[in-house]
């Protein structure tokens, strides 16, 4: 099987496997589709969070010649560095959270 990613783009699929293993207890197994759309939903919070945090950059805003020292001024840039599959981390995390949408309907409709 052939796995691409850059930076910490694996870190998504340890947090799926992660999160499915820490949501096991709390599920019977009769209700396996809902342990799986809260764990698509709870790992795809984790990982869209992680994924803007991650690929953000901070950038030194240039300020004019003054006499007066001021705090420097930093603007918040993208730069997209952590990917898994060449996509950046928090658009996975939008796409669990959709899957997790689709399977929990896909419970209610079975039940």
């Amino acid at each position: 099987m052939f796995i691409s990613w850059s930076g910490r783009g694996l870190v998504i699929p340890l947090v799926v496997v992660v999160s499915a293993m820490v949501l096991i207890p709390f599920f019977s197994s009769d209700t396996s589709l809902m342990w799986i759309a809260a764990s698509f939903l709870l790992s795809g919070i984790i990982i869209y969070f992680l994924g803007k945090k991650w690929n953000t950059h901070k950038e030194l805003i240039p300020q004019e010649d003054s006499m007066v020292q001021t705090k420097p001024q930093y603007r918040l840039t993208p730069h997209n560095k952590h990917r898994f599959y060449w996509i950046p981390m928090q658009y996975f995390g939008i796409v669990l959270m959709v899957l997790s949408v689709v399977t929990a309907i896909m419970y209610l409709v079975k039940s």
